[in-house]
Order: C-alpha cells, then sequence, then structure tokens
C-alpha cells in the first residue's frame, strides 16, 4: 500500500478533509492531493497520533 493511499485510509477514519489535514500539517490542500494521487514526490514525515 503506497503512502497515499494510508494518507487518505487515516484522514477518511479521522474524518478529515484534505483542507483540514493540510491545515493542521501547516501546508497546502493541494499538497495532501498531489500526494494521496501520486502527483508529486514527498520527503515530508506525517505522523498520525490517535
Amino acid at each position: 500500500m503506497g503512502v497515499g493511499i494510508k494518507i487518505r485510509r487515516l484522514r477518511e477514519e479521522r474524518k478529515m478533509s484534505q483542507d483540514e489535514l493540510a491545515d493542521l500539517l501547516g501546508i497546502a490542500q493541494t499538497s495532501i492531493s498531489n500526494i494521496q494521487y501520486r502527483k508529486q514526490q514527498n520527503n515530508t514525515r506525517l505522523s498520525f497520533n490517535g
């Protein structure tokens, strides 16, 4: 399973929009979309504490 799929799954489990996740991480919503749909390489480490 790719990183984008994992991010989307975790985000949806927490009932978060891409906008909400982007705000939480301090990045643009388009970056979240691009990561989820593999449109860009990303070296950012993301951590979800549940």
